[in-house]
């Protein structure tokens, strides 16, 4: 059995179930790639920055996994250098969050509509004074994109599409 192995059974011992399995999964991995890079066994009291950022860099373009893959089988590796009485200094990869949409819509003529305007536009015809309020008489841009439409006679007509929704 090679030092690489032993380190491996040795660190695993301490760990069970999903954590066990995991690790496992990753150092075969490492191995893996290291004996294909370097022609030679890994060794955790030997284990460079260097060879541990070229790992990373195989993860993201070769294989192209995402930052949490990456940084998941980083883990295990820096566990077993740990073990072994040593520290890498290799950060993770940054995990780049999706940008939060706007609670706005843009309606046909791009103009940003707030979710207000769009209840104001529905709710049912109410006196102003001496004026009466039409809905869609403002916006027909509006009226057309939240799925109602005039007939002929000006009356607002729902299309098919709204009473699907």
């Amino acid at each position: 059995m090679s030092d690489w192995q032993t380190q491996v059974d040795k660190l695993l011992e301490d760990y069970e179930g999903i954590t066990h399995e995991r690790y496992a999964v990753g150092l075969a991995s490492f191995r893996a790639w290291y004996l294909q890079s370097y022609s030679d066994e890994p060794d955790a009291t030997l284990l460079t920055d260097d060879e541990v950022r070229d790992y990373r860099v195989y993860l993201t373009g070769v294989k192209g996994n995402k930052a949490a893959t990456i940084n998941a089988y980083l883990v295990p590796i820096r566990a077993i250098v740990r073990a072994q009485g040593r520290t890498l200094k290799v950060k993770d990869v940054k995990q780049v969050q999706a940008p939060v949409e706007r609670l706005s819509h843009t309606f046909g003529d791009t103009t940003p509509c707030r979710c207000s305007d769009v209840r104001q536009t529905l709710s049912p015809p109410r006196c102003l004074g001496s004026k009466i309020w039409q809905p869609f008489s403002a916006s027909p841009a509006l009226a057309a994109r939240i799925g109602t439409e005039k007939t002929s006679d000006s009356k607002p007509k729902a299309n098919t599409l709204a009473r699907q929704r």
